[in-house]
């Protein structure tokens, strides 16, 4: 009794691990769209600003939408936060900024710790499932 409810669950996480790899595949492919249909909008509003003086938000039946500007940093590559930190580093005067910066690195990591999970592979190929 006890193999086959081992038996079911374990197919049940097989089944969910599949559900979550190909929810995961519409992901991409929705982002673009929802950002195509976004500079649709907000270029018919740029339009509809420059003809009218001052239009920045739309108002429709049960929903508001309303272009607004936001400030956004572009992400570092990993390297290139390493060369800025050791830098700031080096003008503070910190003797050896490398070393300080590896271990300020661990530091911010926090504890690490050990957990278990489960690995799931077919038995004749040995290959991920």
């Amino acid at each position: 009794m006890a193999t086959q409810r081992l038996r079911a669950d374990v197919q049940e996480l097989q089944r969910i691990n599949a559900e979550i790899t190909r929810l995961n595949g519409l992901m991409k492919p929705l982002k673009e769209r929802k950002r195509a249909i976004e500079n649709q909008v907000m270029a018919f509003m740029k339009q509809q600003n420059t003809n009218s003086g001052g239009l920045t938000s739309i108002k429709m039946s049960n929903v508001e939408v309303e272009a607004v500007e936001k400030r956004l940093r572009e992400r570092m590559k990993k390297q290139e936060k390493e060369h800025v930190a050791v830098q700031f580093l080096q003008q503070l005067g910190v003797h050896n900024p490398q070393r300080s910066f590896s271990q300020l690195q661990e530091l911010i990591k926090g504890d690490e710790r050990t957990v278990k999970t489960l690995k799931l592979k077919d038995p004749l190929t040995g290959k991920k499932k």
